[in-house]
């Protein structure tokens, strides 16, 4: 199960509790959570929009990828990078038939 499908899990799963009576409950939790997040389970956090990570810490407004969103993979200069909580992270090695090339194409130039 991949991160965003266990995120959809809980906010689904927070859904159901909201809607099922199960008689007298204590509000949700917001002190587990950063950023307006919703503390479900006591551990867990469902994220307003544009926050993630496990305490909706991340901000992906604040990106330093640029245009791209969380998740998305793209060529920097040899090497292939993704953008994984606001930040850039480029595998070591250089991508083949990339870098023979005078000058590559700039996907994401900063």
């Amino acid at each position: 199960m991949t991160w965003s499908h266990s995120v959809r899990l809980l906010f689904v799963i927070s859904l159901i509790l909201q809607i099922i009576p199960m008689g007298k409950s204590a509000p949700p939790r917001r002190s587990c959570c950063q950023n307006g997040g919703t503390c479900v389970l006591s551990s867990f956090c469902v994220c307003p929009a544009h926050f993630t990570g496990r305490y909706c810490e991340h901000d992906q407004r604040r990106s330093k990828c640029g245009a791209l969103v969380h998740g998305a993979w793209t060529f920097r200069g040899c090497h292939l990078c993704r953008c994984v909580f606001a930040a850039l992270h480029c595998l070591p090695l250089q991508t083949p038939g990339r870098c023979g090339k005078k000058n590559p194409p700039c996907v994401l130039c900063s």
